[in-house]
């Protein structure tokens, strides 16, 4: 799983095979296929090992299901995540899109069908 955080609002936010940006709309980004992403703006991708979170969810939902001691706090299961690097191959790092004009014209093809 991959997260990016843009630089400029803050915003963390997760890739899917949707293109996603963040809400100021400087940073965004999509999966290409199961691994693979093209990303834009001045963002950190975050990387989330799948197995490690896959897990620590399970174990996560077991103990949220037992009776809670009265002197518990707050400390949940933890997992494996980690900064993407710049050099990662599984990212590309893209100009920024123009995603109304690439909505626009996929619409267009759309009709002319």
């Amino acid at each position: 799983m991959k997260l990016l955080v843009c630089r400029k609002c803050n915003d963390i936010f997760n890739l899917s095979r949707k293109d996603k940006k963040c809400s100021c709309g400087e940073t965004g980004g999509k999966y290409v296929d199961e691994l693979n992403a093209e990303i834009f703006g001045d963002c950190q991708p975050i990387g989330i090992a799948n197995g490690s979170f896959r897990q620590a969810y399970q174990i996560q939902k077991y103990e949220d299901s037992l009776p809670k001691k009265k002197d518990e706090c707050c400390k949940g299961v933890e997992f494996t995540a980690f900064f993407i690097p710049k050099s990662a191959t599984s990212v590309l790092r893209i100009d920024k899109p123009n995603l109304e004009l690439s909505i626009a014209t996929t619409a267009e093809q759309k009709t002319e069908s």
